[in-house]
């Protein structure tokens, strides 16, 4: 399980480099959106940390810092900039800092799970978006990496889109950034 805990250790540097990106921009930048994204950036982070949530809860594990859904604003609230701007002003969206409190909970529960998670075997009971889905104890896993690196890449246009740099969230930057190689003459 070295690999999936590599991959989770990934999913939680490049969502600290998302917000460290986030923390430089204007204040109306976390209203911004571009076509073909999930939507604005403040309301996409807040959909990535509920996932995880959500994915977490499917492994039996409720998050102490948890963003609830009770609390935000009506998903149709939030459609365009300025019903986001509206709503970061008014305080119903969570802000950097607590999203970043509770991305670091969410990845300490990830990386315990990952290091154990072929001892994982139940049943999905089906939702309105999948049917019943025996032996699914990896699915949790494999939706939490997949939707942090499509809505990771949803911001990362926006940014674009409005003419700032991306931070570097491959694989790559990763490794050279998190495991340089040793020295040999040390």
């Amino acid at each position: 399980m070295e690999t999936l805990v590599a991959l989770f250790r990934h999913q939680a540097w490049a969502m600290e480099k998302v917000l460290d990106r986030c923390e430089t921009l204007p204040e109306d930048a976390l209203a911004w959106s571009a076509k073909g994204v999930y939507g604005s950036i403040l309301p996409t982070l807040v959909h990535i940390v509920m996932g995880e949530q959500l994915f977490l809860r499917l492994l039996g594990v409720e998050v102490g810092a948890a963003i609830r859904q009770s609390d935000l604003p009506v998903p149709d609230a939030l459609r365009t900039p300025t019903q986001v701007e509206a709503a970061i002003r008014a305080g119903q969206l969570p802000t950097l800092a607590a999203l970043r409190t509770t991305c670091t909970e969410l990845a300490g529960h990830w990386l315990d799970l990952a290091a154990r998670a072929d001892t994982f075997d139940f049943t999905l009971p089906a939702s309105p978006f999948w049917s019943e889905m025996p032996h699914a104890g990896p699915v949790p896993f494999l939706q939490a990496i997949a939707h942090g690196i499509e809505h990771r890449t949803n911001i990362c246009t926006v940014l674009a889109a409005h003419g700032i740099e991306s931070p570097r969230l491959d694989a790559f930057a990763y490794w050279q950034e998190m495991c340089p190689p040793s020295n040999p003459s040390a």
